[in-house]
Formats: structure tokens, C-alpha cells, sequence
């Protein structure tokens, strides 16, 4: 069984929370023969989280944003590079 993750359920597993001891005991989602996987927009959210709670480095490791427009102005040198490209 592959079981896609969403954010919430990844914060009760870093919480070690009755909930994931639930998912754990009823879906086993890390045993053999199943797959966990994290949708990238999770990674993402996850990412904001941990800034926005201070969780470790301020910079979201040395990410990169390509982009060709200013709607992430304000996000430069806090949360991450911004590399424009001009069109």
C-alpha cells in the first residue's frame, strides 16, 4: 500500500502524538511492502512551519526559488535565495 502523507500527519509523527501511534498501529504505513511518501507542497508547508516556529536554521537550506516575477520579493534573504530570470 503506498500511503501519501499529508502535513498534519507528519507534524503528529514529529510530536510522537496518540494519533500517530493510531496511524501506526492500524496502517503500519512504514512496513514491509508499504511506501510513505510526501507530496512536495507538503515539503513545503512543513518547511514554512519550521521557520515560522524557529525550528533550527532561519534560511530553508540554502533553497533556491527560480523565478521571472516580484511575487516573492520579500521572502529574499530570509527565507531563501531568489534567483530572477528576466523574460
Amino acid at each position: 500500500m503506498i500511503y501519501l502523507f499529508d502535513s498534519n500527519i507528519v507534524l503528529h509523527y514529529v510530536r510522537q502524538s496518540d494519533l500517530m501511534k493510531n496511524i501506526e498501529q492500524n496502517f503500519d504505513p512504514f512496513g514491509v511492502g508499504n511506501e510513505s511518501w510526501l507530496c512536495v507542497v507538503s515539503k513545503g508547508e512543513l518547511r514554512s512551519i519550521a521557520i515560522q516556529n524557529q525550528w533550527g536554521k532561519t534560511r530553508i537550506l540554502g533553497a533556491k526559488l527560480l523565478t521571472s516575477d516580484a511575487d516573492f520579493d520579500h521572502l529574499e534573504g530570509v527565507y531563501l535565495d531568489l534567483l530572477k530570470i528576466k523574460v
